[in-house]
């Protein structure tokens, strides 16, 4: 058991801070007005796994990797772990007409801001879901058998997931798709 212990205290000291990558990306809309810019947005924003199209999207996903130990008696304990966390978000960008009202760019805006805003709110659950995984790896603690820890963080790991994923689909209840947030246009 010492040797376990001094395994994962070693291994603690050089525990790397979760990596999230994160991607903007953009898709063109078009239009003179804004019931224009409305069909333009119906018609390109993405196209998400429930089969519906949106005006942004954003997607995370979340990966990890660990090693582990045991010691004389079979016990066993992480010695290395790291997780990684791809945040893809995807905008609209109006490919704006020389002569539009400035009221019009004011209102594309103010939308353009609320939207990002919301999407932000899914970005940072990723994140939140990266820093959950790096916890749970940093407090997991010994176990009587590899196999049995190997079993015991991959169920513990989905479950997290699917409580992260949970928390993203009562995010987008309770903001109504970011509308409570001013998410509107027009």
């Amino acid at each position: 058991m010492m040797l376990l212990l001094s395994l994962w205290l070693s291994a603690s000291a050089s525990i790397p801070v979760p990596v999230v990558n994160e991607q903007l990306q953009y898709y063109a809309v078009t239009g003179n007005d804004a019931q224009a810019l409305r069909r333009s947005l119906n018609a390109n924003g993405p196209l998400v796994a429930d089969g519906k199209r949106y005006d942004a999207y954003t997607r995370w996903k979340l990966r990890w990797h660990y090693h582990w130990n045991s010691d004389a008696t079979g016990a066993c304990a992480l010695v290395s772990f790291d997780s990684v966390t791809d945040v893809q978000m995807t905008l609209p960008q109006w490919q704006i007409p020389e002569r539009i009202p400035q009221a019009l760019r004011r209102q594309w805006a103010a939308y353009l801001q609320a939207l990002r805003t919301h999407e932000e709110g899914h970005a940072q659950i990723g994140r939140a879901a990266a820093d959950a995984m790096d916890n749970l790896m940093r407090t997991f603690g010994t176990r009587p058998d590899c196999h049995a820890l190997d079993i015991e963080l991959q169920a513990r790991g989905k479950r997290l997931l699917q409580d992260f994923s949970g928390k993203d689909a009562e995010y987008d209840l309770r903001t109504q798709h970011g509308m409570t947030q001013g998410a509107v246009f027009p």
